[in-house]
């Protein structure tokens, strides 16, 4: 760690060398101390959060650099004159893309909200691949309309191309598979199925519909299928969601428009969170008029 509170970035002695290399990403723009800083920052959450899950012991030299880091991230990278994170030596605009990991990391406080929302609304230097971070960036702000916008702008020329593999670069016909990102945000985000507990034990359906009328997603776990559909028409809407045998799930009901009534037979409501829902296995249908 530094005096500034950060990790030092690595060393690079060649672009392949020791360390992380200097490669974060292709294209323009990149910001690789802001990058490499809000990746470490990350990656000790996740950590952290595995430790837990895994019943481990504490680890005090992580906890204590993650709490080092969220003191610091902020002071050091957040530039007033852009308006956005950006490491002191970083002359070009800021980096759409670690700025994202910022508010994926959890290292941007809420008063940084509403211009990161404009940033990452109007800035588009990620790779499809880094892309991703800025959509769920965006998911987590609160904005899903403009994280759909910005996922279907980018992917609007691979929706459209007539091949059925994932390009490398936006428009180009090649073959990676991460490129298939969207798929697992428009489960996570816009259907709002996240596991809460190992195996899907526990999950959560929280949808985002976006605009969307009619969303419908069906996949398996260790512990059954899952599903859930949305139909939303011009006096009603209709959410059922399947849950597994041996699992529980927190429903919540989108507020795409003020509900007069939602219709939940069976459905315990959560007391805290109106329109929230605990339910066990089975096949529930959540009517709103």
């Amino acid at each position: 760690m530094d005096d500034d509170g950060l990790p030092i970035p690595r060393r690079v002695n060649t672009e392949w060398g020791d360390g992380t290399g200097s490669w974060m990403d292709w294209g323009d723009g990149i910001d690789r101390r802001l990058l490499e800083t809000a990746w470490y920052g990350w990656a000790l959450k996740a950590l952290d959060e595995v430790r837990v899950w895994a019943c481990l012991p504490a680890d005090p030299e992580g906890t204590a650099r993650l709490q080092s880091m969220s003191a610091a991230f902020d002071r050091v990278f957040w530039d007033n004159k852009v308006q956005a994170y950006r490491s002191p030596e970083h002359t070009e605009q800021p980096d759409d893309r670690g700025n994202a990991l910022a508010v994926c990391a959890g290292l941007a406080p809420p008063s940084r909200n509403e211009d990161l929302v404009r940033m990452l609304t109007q800035t588009h230097l990620a790779s499809n691949y880094m892309e991703r971070y800025p959509v769920e960036a965006l998911f987590l702000l609160e904005q899903p309309q403009a994280a759909l916008e910005r996922l279907l702008q980018r992917y609007e020329t691979d929706i459209l191309a007539p091949y059925s593999t994932l390009p490398e670069f936006f428009g180009q016909i090649s073959n990676h598979g991460w490129g298939a990102w969207p798929a697992t945000t428009m489960v996570s985000r816009i259907a709002g199925i996240r596991p809460l507990a190992p195996g899907y034990e526990k999950f959560i359906v929280d949808p985002r519909p976006s605009g969307l009328t009619d969303i419908s997603v069906r996949f398996v776990t260790v512990r059954g299928e899952i599903s859930m559909t949305w139909k939303d028409e011009s006096t009603e809407a209709r959410l059922v969601v399947e849950c597994p045998p041996r699992a529980n799930a927190t429903i919540t009901i989108p507020e795409t428009r003020p509900w007069r009534k939602i219709e939940a037979p069976g459905a315990t409501p959560d007391s805290r969170t109106p329109g929230r829902y605990q339910v066990g296995p089975g096949r529930w249908t959540f009517s709103c008029r």
